[in-house]
């Protein structure tokens, strides 16, 4: 039925949002406490200096961590099985049963998996890169340095 389907929803949602939950909360805990004092002195409210001095520090350390949670979370649906939920690694013993053909059916396990791992890595790496090209750190100084606000 759907039971077992939506327990193991709810397992994997939770546990993923718990992951990320500790992986920002580990990252923006790793920041000098300088930092939110500087902000808090300079009139940031704790949105501001969230978003515009923990955030950008905190999010190149969170995606790491986030692609191996990610990568993690797919190798664990195995454990799914315990439930009674088809996984890949289930489906391809029931092939496997049907074609009496164990080696191709590992083999078309593994691709899957690895498949998935790359897929997930793949999208991890495009968000860090997104990041990296939108930042430019040389304008930011040279439009300051323009205002009279270094130098």
């Amino acid at each position: 039925g759907s039971a077992p389907f939506w327990a193991a929803t709810t397992v994997f949602t939770v546990t993923f949002g718990f992951s990320v939950f500790e992986a920002l909360k580990s990252n923006i805990g790793g920041i000098d406490p300088g930092q939110t004092d500087a902000a808090y002195s300079m009139g940031y409210s704790k949105y501001r200096m969230l978003r515009l001095i923990l955030l950008p520090q905190a999010i190149p350390g969170f995606l790491s961590e986030m692609e191996s949670t990610m990568i993690y979370h797919i190798r664990d649906t195995s454990l799914v099985g315990m439930i009674t939920v088809l996984d890949i690694q289930q489906v391809a013993n029931l092939i496997r049963a049907e074609t009496i053909e164990p080696f191709f059916t590992l083999i078309l396990t593994a691709v899957v998996y690895i498949l998935l791992d790359w897929g997930g890595s793949s999208l991890v790496r495009s968000l860090r890169i997104s990041k990296r090209l939108r930042e430019k750190p040389e304008d930011k100084i040279r439009e300051r340095i323009a205002k009279g606000k270094i130098g």
